[in-house]
């Protein structure tokens, strides 16, 4: 079956097949991890007689879940997640379909980088640079309300990987500068941070993005409180650049982060 929508007095069509972006928790299982915080597990309820487990002997299934959303799968973070404020992700999206644009870039050695960070680039940082994203991104606002960004390479044990082990990319000030600047309001991407993982605690990235001056957690600007980042998705190889349908689903938590499952649905 195919979709007709419009978006801005434009026409599209879609496929209602869409591409699930969403890293599975798989509890107890092979998954992603981030600071070597603990995985997210799952075990049976007990308690008065009761076992949560029909392998067990229980009647019917009966979990509890442990998990950090940060750091265990595919997370949709709001600026809550940098201020005094406790501002809930779950009260920052109203919509659920956006414009989007994927694209796939390279990162570069730190050595090679021209760009800045702080604290300053070393040899062995991986950084998605201003002039790797520049040349690929549309000129055209209608598509950038989301953006999608695929790192290479791209193996499939991005999935379950631990990143403290393979330390991941991360941009550039200057590359989130210029993210800021075309208007983007979704950002998603398929590494842990926008940050570097130890940065001494700066989140410059994270601070730009929102409009939150640096080193301060305070939101001057209202707009920035309809932003979200979503990391640690996966994209497909499968996937080609371009533009695309996104519905970004936010599990109803009231945090400043939450599980999520980001769907591109291909324009036809």
């Amino acid at each position: 079956m195919d979709i007709s929508i419009q978006i801005q007095d434009t026409d599209i069509r879609i496929s209602s097949t869409p591409v699930d972006l969403a890293i599975p928790v798989r509890f107890n299982g092979p998954q992603p991890n981030t600071y070597g915080v603990p995985g997210a597990t799952a075990k049976a309820y007990e308690g008065e007689g009761f076992v949560g487990d029909v392998n067990q002997g229980g009647s019917c299934n009966f979990e509890q879940y442990q998990l950090i959303p940060h750091c265990n799968g595919t997370h949709t973070e709001g600026v809550g997640h940098i201020t005094g404020e406790r501002i809930n992700v779950h009260d920052v999206v109203s919509d659920s379909f956006f414009p989007a644009t994927v694209l796939t870039v390279s990162p570069e050695s730190g050595e090679d980088c021209q760009d800045q960070y702080r604290p300053p680039l070393n040899p062995e940082d991986l950084i998605i640079a201003r002039s790797s994203l520049e040349p690929l991104l549309s000129s055209d606002p209608i598509w950038l309300e989301a953006l999608i960004i695929r790192t290479t390479p791209n193996p499939s044990d991005k999935m379950a990987r631990d990143y403290l082990a393979t330390p991941p990319a991360f941009f550039s000030h200057e590359a989130m500068q210029l993210i800021r600047s075309l208007g983007v309001k979704h950002l998603l991407v398929d590494i842990p941070s926008v940050d570097r993982m130890f940065d001494d605690g700066h989140l410059d990235n994270h601070h730009e993005f929102w409009s939150v001056p640096k080193d301060s957690h305070q939101v001057p600007d209202p707009e920035a409180r309809t932003r979200t980042i979503t990391e640690m998705i996966y994209v497909p190889d499968s996937v080609a650049d371009g533009q695309y349908l996104l519905e970004l689903q936010i599990a109803p938590w009231m945090s400043d982060a939450a599980p999520s499952r980001p769907r591109l649905f291909p324009l036809l």
